[in-house]
C-alpha cells in the first residue's frame, strides 16, 4: 500500500465516521493514532546545506558524496517510517 491509499482510506473512515453522526452511541467515536514518533521526524528534518558559490573539483566531488549519504540516509528514515506507518495500519485498520 503507498501514502496515497493510506490517505483515500482515513478520508473514507473519517467521511463514513461525521456522515454516521454517532446515533445511539453514549460516547463519541474516537480514533486514537500514535503520533508519529520524533525521531522519525528529526530524521527526515536534516538536510545537507550546500555551499554558496563556486567550488573547486575536489570540493564537488566532496559534495556530491556528502550528498549521497545525506540520500541514502533519508531514504532509510523513509523506509522505516513507511513500516512504522504499516504496523499502525496493521494494529488500527482491522
Amino acid at each position: 500500500m503507498n501514502w496515497t491509499s493510506y490517505a483515500k482510506a482515513a478520508l473514507a473512515v473519517l467521511l463514513l465516521v461525521s456522515l454516521s453522526g454517532n446515533e445511539g452511541c453514549d460516547k463519541p467515536f474516537r480514533l486514537d493514532l500514535e503520533r508519529i514518533p520524533q525521531h522519525y521526524r528529526d530524521c527526515v528534518a536534516k538536510v545537507t546545506t550546500l555551499p554558496r558559490g563556486s567550488l573547486t573539483y575536489n570540493e564537488a566531488v566532496a559534495l556530491l558524496a556528502t550528498i549521497r549519504k545525506s540520500e541514502l540516509r533519508l531514504s532509510a528514515c523513509g523506509k522505516a517510517t513507511i513500516a512504522w506507518a504499516d504496523a499502525q495500519v496493521a494494529a488500527y485498520g482491522k
